[in-house]
């Protein structure tokens, strides 16, 4: 199984926990990462053509190898010499972000560096690995749900940063870079994402801060996803500024927290995703929403994993909630007159006996600045 490089180089930094730009996973012998930027951090020299190095990796991983190549970008040259070398050609070869991956379905591989492999291989199969890659990364170890719990806690500093700075006549920029900055002092890591708006959902800003002023009156909505060891797990917290409130936020931010809870009750190893998701768009529906949809279960991780909700099953019909799993939870009920929604979500860890919160904070309406 080969496998290259993709948004937040998820696969690789998966299977071997490095930047590389490939890597090759035999059934038998070492895992090969073919890499031109470790060396420059390791050496004040550029690391010779080829070289194998392996003690990076002596102590936590002494089956990696990492082979550096002739010059920036090239990699095909060293994938072929690895495969000849662990005589595969003439067997089936899964290729990673190849294609039907979530949100990508063309996949991302370089069409130059697959097309001068798969020439070296003619008798070779190549299919995409990512069915198989998804599946096993929707269920975390324990030391990544450690993980993930650290990376929630980045967020939720992202949120306090919010509720200590943002109020009406502040600016976007301000809070935003507030948010962005106590993210990264909390992690040392720049954050998976930080979007917030008052002008629609968490992400109606894209993740950009913009020079708009925050008025009273206006619900500030958010995506607050910290990062540690570039893993990310988001977390959301609608809040009013300042007053007038909209005449239908008490009832709407309530009811949003009230399905939040109500949601929790319901995970368990299992059940269908499905079936999980159909049951949150049947409440919103009996609160007037006329089509439900969006993104109510945001997988945690390293953001090429499924996300599902009313109407959206990423992963299949077929996905059941399994121990392990730890994604964002988070209902989103419209306000009426407004253009901002309530969304109140957590990241949550499925356990044997249902789920549990990652989040410490509390779960509550909140108003800052009145």
């Amino acid at each position: 199984m080969i496998h290259d490089r993709q948004d937040g180089d998820a696969d690789v930094q998966y299977l071997a926990g490095i930047p590389a730009g490939w890597i090759i996973v035999p059934l038998e012998g070492k895992i090969t990462a073919i890499s031109n930027r470790i060396g420059s951090l390791l050496n004040e020299k550029r690391p010779i053509p080829g070289i194998v190095l392996t003690t990076m990796f002596a102590d936590n991983a002494p089956d990696i190898e990492v082979r550096f190549s002739d010059e920036e970008g090239l990699w095909s040259p060293l994938i072929i010499d690895v495969l000849k070398e662990r005589k595969v050609q003439e067997a089936r070869i899964g290729v990673g972000s190849l294609a039907n991956l979530f949100r990508n379905s063309e996949g991302s591989v370089t069409y130059t560096t697959l097309d001068r492999v798969r020439k070296a291989f003619p008798q070779a199969q190549f299919d995409s690995a990512a069915d198989i890659l998804w599946r096993v990364k929707l269920v975390h170890s324990t030391d990544e749900i450690a993980v993930l719990e650290k990376a929630t806690e980045v967020s939720e500093a992202g949120v306090q940063a919010m509720i200590e700075t943002a109020r009406p006549g502040s600016v976007h920029r301000d809070v935003w870079l507030k948010m962005y900055s106590a993210m990264v002092q909390a992690s040392g890591e720049r954050p998976w994402r930080l979007s917030i708006s008052t002008r629609g959902s968490g992400n109606a800003s894209f993740g950009f801060p913009l020079d708009d002023v925050f008025a009273a009156g206006q619900i500030l909505g958010q995506e607050c996803s910290g990062s540690v060891l570039g893993y990310g797990s988001q977390v959301n917290h609608s809040v009013l500024l300042g007053s007038p409130a909209p005449a239908d936020w008490s009832a709407a931010g309530q009811y949003c927290l009230d399905l939040f809870h109500d949601l929790m009750d319901r995970v368990a190893p299992g059940k269908s995703v499905k079936e999980f998701c159909d049951y949150c768009g049947e409440k919103l529906k009996a609160r007037g929403v006329a089509r439900p949809g969006g993104v109510l279960i945001h997988s945690g991780g390293l953001a090429d994993l499924p996300r599902c909700g009313p109407g959206r099953t990423e992963g299949g019909d077929d996905l059941v909630f399994q121990a392990g799993m730890v994604f964002d939870l988070k209902p989103s009920v419209p306000v009426k007159q407004t253009p901002t929604p309530a969304e109140f979500g957590d990241s949550i860890v499925v356990t044997d006996k249902g789920a549990r919160r990652l989040g410490k904070r509390k779960m509550e309406l909140i108003t800052l600045g009145a």
